[in-house]
């Protein structure tokens, strides 16, 4: 189970894809990882119409507020082909997502912890077959429970423990193959597996269930695609240079010449008492619960706007939804290349690069939220303005979403644990906010989440830019598992 049990480095000869750099067979892989994992994650709540009937709540609305003048475009329903076997209240249902916020950090810290002690490749493939496995047998859990909400709630955290595994222990993986100056370009490209899958998950669900008449097509397919990614992970990746038997003499000396006195291979303990008193790993943490809770509020609240407030459709709303995660997939990786050139010709030192694109990500997107906001009935104004609002919350990832990277190289999976944790757990309790403060559904009740987004981007990027840093930790210097 453990590749990284020694130091010796593995001399026999490559055996496979000589020409391909191994560093970008695991970037790929990565990428892939992440691609089915947000591909399957939001399943149900894509599949629900076509087998659940949704009891929703009759909300008094201010007409003036939910714009009266628009109409909402006719288009066939084709969730009335389907058997509705299950009924569900609009609480309990919302609930399903709720409780995966509540899994997720938990196993966060878990996969964090076991990648720095032990190497991060098992994790990534444990956690990736639990969850692709889960993934498939829902449909029979579904029907086996007859929809029952306490159940639902149970399987929602299981899901979120199985896949809380996956994104430290895959950071903790690129940390011991990306090179300092590839750093960004390929960390983000790997990343970027994300919003293709959130794209894949939105729009080909439907297209899958209408192709087989069969709600539970998907379920299966997204499954068999995690258990097909598990094993080609299993063949191809490799937790460290030293243990990888395909690569280069070249790329092996490169890789060990970047990452000097950055990244020790070795099984290690963490520190936990000095991680835990550190004001930078503090800084980092209270800048990724603004980052998430502004990412979940915009990927919750935006669709909800469409149809609420701007009368869009669902097939409408679906394109409309996923035309930001195009636009963050090219805006990200153009970006990161660039950051990487500035960073490489010493343009501009590394702080002040990670403090401009995380004051860009954090505090654009609420602002525009708010413009939006503003717009009113102005479908293609405030369409636009959704647009640029999620596209620049790409810019987080060029900023303290790489901190660990910078501060504690070999103890970046538990770093990216604690932030990524933290921040996730904020969703448990975004859901009751926003039928706190948006009951009706008005324009202006929505203009109260964003000036909130807000003043979270204002107070926790403020606490970024006072106290984050990019100096390497001394207490990055590994202490050797006995």
């Amino acid at each position: 189970m453990n590749d990284e049990t020694d130091d010796e480095i593995d001399d026999s000869p490559p055996r496979s894809c000589p020409s391909v750099p191994q560093r970008y067979i695991v970037t790929l892989m990565v990428f892939l990882v992440y691609v089915s994992t947000f591909s399957s994650r939001d399943t149900i709540l894509v599949a629900d119409d076509y087998f659940a009937n949704i009891v929703t709540i009759n909300r008094t609305h201010d007409l003036k507020g939910t714009c009266p003048d628009l109409v909402r475009k006719e288009e066939e329903n084709f969730f009335q082909k389907f058997e509705k076997t299950v009924i569900w209240k609009q609480s309990d249902f919302d609930s399903i997502y709720t409780y995966f916020h509540l899994g997720y950090p938990i196993s966060n810290l878990i996969g964090g912890i076991f990648a720095n002690m032990y190497g991060g490749k098992q994790m990534v493939a444990l956690g990736l077959f639990l969850a692709s496995v889960l993934t498939i047998i829902i449909p029979w859990y579904i029907q086996v429970i007859n929809g029952s909400a306490t159940a639902m709630k149970i399987l929602s955290t299981t899901y979120g423990l199985c896949q809380g595994l996956l994104y430290p222990s895959g950071f903790h993986i690129l940390a011991h193959w990306v090179p300092l100056s590839e750093q960004t370009f390929l960390i983000i490209l790997a990343y970027s597996g994300l919003y293709v899958g959130d794209i894949i998950s939105s729009m080909c669900t439907h297209l899958i269930i209408n192709a087989f008449l069969n709600w539970k097509t998907p379920f299966y397919i997204y499954g068999a695609i995690g258990i097909i990614v598990t094993l080609l992970w299993e063949l191809l990746v490799f937790s460290s240079p030293n243990k990888n038997p395909r690569i280069q003499p070249n790329e092996r000396l490169y890789l060990e010449i970047e990452m000097k006195g950055l990244v020790d291979h070795r099984p290690k303990t963490i520190p936990f008492s000095q991680i835990l008193t550190s004001i930078p790993v503090w800084a980092f943490v209270v800048a990724s619960i603004g980052n998430l809770w502004i990412w979940n509020l915009l990927s919750n609240l935006v669709p909800i706007y469409l149809q609420e407030v701007l009368k869009y459709n669902d097939s409408e709303t679906r394109i409309m939804s996923n035309i930001p995660n195009f636009a963050l997939i090219l805006t990200m990786t153009a970006m990161a290349f660039f950051s990487d050139w500035v960073l490489h010709h010493g343009y501009i030192n590394r702080l002040t690069v990670r403090k401009v694109f995380n004051t860009i990500g954090l505090m654009g997107p609420p602002i525009y939220m708010l413009t939006a906001s503003y717009a009113g009935c102005n479908r293609l104004g405030a369409q636009i303005l959704f647009l640029i609002s999620k596209t620049l919350t790409e810019f987080i990832c060029l900023g303290s979403f790489l901190m660990p990277l910078d501060m504690a190289p070999n103890y970046c999976g538990f770093l990216m644990a604690l932030g990524n944790g933290f921040g996730m757990f904020t969703g448990f309790f975004q859901d009751y906010i926003l039928h706190v403060l948006v009951p009706d559904g008005t324009i202006g009740q929505y203009r109260r989440l964003a000036w909130l987004a807000l003043v979270i981007a204002i107070v926790t990027n403020g606490v970024f830019i006072g106290f984050g840093s990019t100096n390497l930790q001394k207490w990055n210097q590994v202490r050797k598992i006995k």
